[in-house]
């Protein structure tokens, strides 16, 4: 996900849960997120890497290993943790790229 400029904790949470849900996403796995100077987005953008379809997440998964030509070009680590997720009282001035994967447990 790259979020849109100014977003609070709350935004992104609410954007990636609703992203999810759209998706059919039982779970959300968040990674790390790192900033995006110089992108000045309006709206937040999912971009999708790796497989088209479903597969076995334990036996199959490789870990983070797609969108690394973003990720690499990306700036400093954000921290969106427990604190920031959906606080409407955390704002971020940047684009940030927050890694995701949505979780099928079925």
């Amino acid at each position: 996900m790259n979020t849109k400029m100014q977003s609070t904790g709350q935004e992104i949470s609410t954007a990636m849960h609703r992203e999810a849900e759209e998706r059919g996403a039982d779970l959300i796995l968040v990674g790390m997120s790192r900033e995006m100077p110089g992108e000045d987005l309006d709206e937040n953008r999912f971009d999708y890497y790796g497989p088209q379809y479903a597969y076995t997440f334990n036996k199959t998964w490789l870990g983070w290993k797609f969108g690394f030509d973003e990720w690499d070009d990306a700036g400093n680590l954000v921290g969106i943790g427990t604190n920031a997720w959906g606080n409407t009282e955390i704002s971020f001035d940047n684009s940030i790229l927050v890694q995701a994967v949505f979780l099928h447990c079925r």
